[in-house]
């Protein structure tokens, strides 16, 4: 048997018409949530719970804050309020992470794996 899982970032509003395919065609997914995005509107937490009871959530720090290989004491912060947030939500912690933007380095994911 063969596997097939996705991965979304940003708790966009159109997750939820995603969530909708991805249940109609048996499709796995996990749904990388941040609690705010400064680019724009993320969904409120009562739609987020309910996509978190769907699908995986996985943690992508508070307030969508991307890693410069600079300042590790924000970014912990920033993951673990999301890891504690998103448990809070789904009532289960997060077994998984996406950086924002793609940026990370060793130490950032050993904060990351460490929550």
């Amino acid at each position: 048997m063969k596997y097939i899982t996705t991965s979304w970032d940003d708790g966009y509003f159109l997750d939820e018409r995603l969530a909708d395919l991805l249940e109609k065609y048996g499709l796995q997914g996990t749904f990388y949530v941040p609690r705010s995005n400064p680019e724009y509107s993320v969904l409120p937490e009562s739609r987020l719970q309910d996509l978190g009871r769907r699908f995986e959530l996985g943690g992508h720090t508070m307030g969508h804050t991307s890693y410069d290989g600079g300042n590790l004491t924000d970014m912990t912060s920033e993951i673990r309020d999301c890891f504690a947030w998103v448990a809070d939500l789904t009532g289960e912690k997060p077994v998984s992470f996406a950086p924002p933007k793609g940026y990370y380095d060793d130490q950032l994911m050993e904060v990351a794996f460490d929550t």
